[in-house]
């Protein structure tokens, strides 16, 4: 709907027109009023309307609902109507689509990659003075989670030194503001390059309301990482309604000339790669392509790859790579959905490249153009302040929603009394049981059942005060055992039994790249041990770290984690050795955590069994549980002072945590 009001200027003062705010935002149902330097007419294209219209003021008035696009951590990544949000399948085709899928040749197929997850912060969280080597614009004042918590590509306690570098790549969300801080390679300790103390390579911050497109960023194109990665909770509600950013290797990005909404010139050198495309090219899925035959998870993701696709973000070492959290890597039905489209072979011959310019209203904002012929941005409201004489002013004005902030994925145990579900933006959630086994109060308090036999599920739905936009979370009960025990093989899927044992399969996990092992040859020492078969199987990640989290009764517990240095394909007559200081070890050193404290630092698995291949060998740690949460992390460390190691694999056999009151 479109107001005007005209307003007749004589002889005012040519002043130069200004409106503030200049970076408007609003949430639904809500007003905000601007303010001009003289006399103009407005006018509004797109949602809302406009109310107590003046000369040099007016108030706009935010439609009663607005279905926000890309959220995360109970915000929305970014306005609804930027470039990252809007669909592109009825965009024509970029002229050198076929020029460049042509040249995009490597043989390794789309794959899906959970490398880190997402770090929730609030005001207790400490503040750190950054200084960044790559961006030093984008210094200022970023959070920096306890290292026994932080969620990071590599691993929290793992410096970016080890052999062939690490990224340490790192996201922080305060859902209190929406505000997104983003770090790549976060130093273990400040560097001095020249005059200059560092903290990290490159850093950048940004809100969910702001359209403006970073001069540096966190990856090579300059592209936010946040909202383009696929979450659990876009899957559980069926859609992903933004687009992705992937990486490719370095042949197939042709630097120099970058195309909206990317920015940054680094790339292959043009005479060397003509035929590539540049960083920001975005390319989606054929819709000829059959997703029919995949399931439903899959076709979620390959739907939204051809509605919204793809953006070339970053330089890899093979194929196209998309970016996930880890909290994926929490269900194994996404896994597993993953596993189908790697399983799939798309190549970049599946895909064509579409054309963005009539997106474009600056190439310093994500702001796509309302205008364009192909398709209207979600929840756009442009607000155009018009002198009698001069150019006019025209400010997107950002659009909020309420947006659950919660988890979306709980395991937790049956006989568990109760445990209530996180709210970490503060806002009012309306709880109700969708399905499955328990109960839940409006206010969030679920209620598991008080026994089980074996593994169940539930469905919980959280919809924010006034909003149509439901979050949904997937919950896991376990049944514990008639000693009130919690056992998991953690390299099963199946679980196991060992004498006057049950053993849960792997579950309530989360972890970047993991790999189970189901068996392991050759056969491990000690073959009389009664729990030998989840000694010899396990559970490793290829980086980051082993985090398992599940609800059970408050009470003190005696918690065992169960290691053994794994063949894993080496060759040699058992009983042999390993040396702890090869660079060929990547089995520890870790730092073992129990509901955010290290109890036992740089601890080596093999050490008690003189680093034999094989053995098994365990660690107690008695801890007392009062939220009816405990969480136990397997974290690698590798410091500053030992660069050009590998890095350290975070690995484990089994878990089992005992009542004391039962022992």
């Amino acid at each position: 709907m479109r107001y005007i009001l005209v307003v007749f200027v004589s002889s005012l003062a040519a002043q130069s027109l200004n409106i503030s705010p200049q970076a408007p935002s609003v949430s639904q149902g809500k007003t905000i009023t601007f303010t001009s330097t003289q006399p103009v007419t407005w006018s509004l294209a797109g949602a809302g309307s406009l109310v107590a219209v003046g000369n040099t003021t007016v108030t706009y008035l935010a439609p009663t609902s607005v279905i926000p696009q890309g959220v995360a951590a109970g915000c929305q990544t970014t306005p609804s109507d930027s470039v990252f949000n809007t669909r592109i399948d009825n965009l024509p085709l970029e002229a050198h689509s076929a020029q460049w899928t042509g040249a995009m040749t490597n043989p390794t197929p789309l794959s899906i990659q959970p490398d880190w997850g997402v770090n929730i912060v609030d005001g207790s969280t400490p503040m750190q003075q950054e200084s960044f080597l790559y961006t030093p614009q984008n210094n200022g004042s970023y959070p920096r989670t306890d290292l026994a918590t932080r969620k990071e590509e590599a691993g929290s306690f793992q410096t970016d030194l080890v052999a062939g570098s690490s990224d340490k790549q790192a996201i922080y969300v305060d859902p209190r503001s929406c505000t997104f801080y983003e770090t790549y390679k976060q130093y273990m300790s400040p560097r001095v390059s020249g005059a200059k103390t560092l903290t990290a390579t490159s850093g950048v911050t940004y809100t969910s309301s702001s359209y403006a497109l970073p001069s540096g960023g966190t990856s090579a194109s300059n592209l936010y990482f946040f909202p383009t990665m696929l979450r659990a909770s876009e899957l559980y509600q069926g859609y992903i309604p933004h687009a992705f950013k992937f990486t490719y290797s370095l042949a197939g990005i042709r630097g120099g000339t970058p195309y909206w909404p990317a920015n940054s010139i680094l790339g292959c050198a043009a005479a060397a790669c003509p035929n590539s495309p540049p960083y920001g090219a975005r390319f989606r899925l054929k819709a000829s392509y059959d997703i029919s035959h995949f399931s439903a998870n899959a076709q979620v993701i390959l739907r939204a790859l051809q509605q919204y696709g793809m953006f070339l973000g970053d330089v890899g070492t093979g194929g196209a790579v998309l970016y996930a959290d880890t909290d994926t890597t929490e269900d194994p039905a996404i896994i597993a959905a993953f596993g189908e489209i790697y399983n799939a072979k798309l190549l970049m011959s599946s895909f064509e490249a579409v054309d963005e310019s009539s997106f474009i209203v600056s190439t310093k904002s994500m702001q796509v153009n309302p205008a364009n012929p192909y398709q209207a941005p979600a929840n756009s409201a442009v607000l155009t302040a018009t002198p009698s004489t001069g150019p006019s002013i025209s400010l997107p004005i950002a659009l909020q929603a309420p947006v659950a902030a919660t988890v979306p994925t709980l395991f937790v145990v049956a006989g568990t009394p109760s445990y209530t579900l996180p709210n970490f933006g503060g806002g009012q959630l309306a709880w109700k049981l969708v399905s499955g086994a328990g109960g839940i109060t409006g206010g969030g308090v679920f209620y598991p059942p008080a026994a089980s036999t074996t593994i169940s599920s539930a469905v919980l739905q959280a919809t924010p005060c006034g909003s149509n936009t439901p979050f949904f979370v997937h919950v896991t009960i376990l049944p514990a055992s008639p000693d009130g025990a919690i056992r998991i093989d953690a390299g099963s899927n199946t679980g196991t039994k060992s004498p006057g044992k049950t053993w849960l399969p792997d579950v309530g996990y989360e972890g970047a790249q993991d790999v189970l092992r189901t068996t392991d040859y050759p056969k491990w020492q000690n073959q009389t041990d009664p729990d030998i078969n989840v000694y010899q199987s396990f559970h490793y990640l290829h980086g980051g770290d082993l985090t398992y989290s599940l609800g059970i009764p408050n009470g003190n517990y005696n918690v065992r984690m169960m290691f053994g240095v794994p063949y894993n394909g080496v060759k040699c007559t058992a009983p042999c050795t390993y040396n702890p200081n090869a660079a060929i070890s990547p089995w520890g050193p870790y730092n073992l955590v129990v509901n955010g404290t290290v109890v036992a630092p740089n601890y080596d698995p093999g050490a008690a069994t003189n680093h034999t291949y094989g053995t098994p060998t365990d660690i107690w740690f008695l801890t007392s549980v009062t939220n009816n949460q405990i969480v136990l992390s397997i974290r690698g460390n590798r410091s500053d002072s030992a660069p050009g190691l590998p890095i350290i694999l975070p690995m484990l056999s089994g878990i089992e945590i005992v009542p004391v009151a039962n022992q």
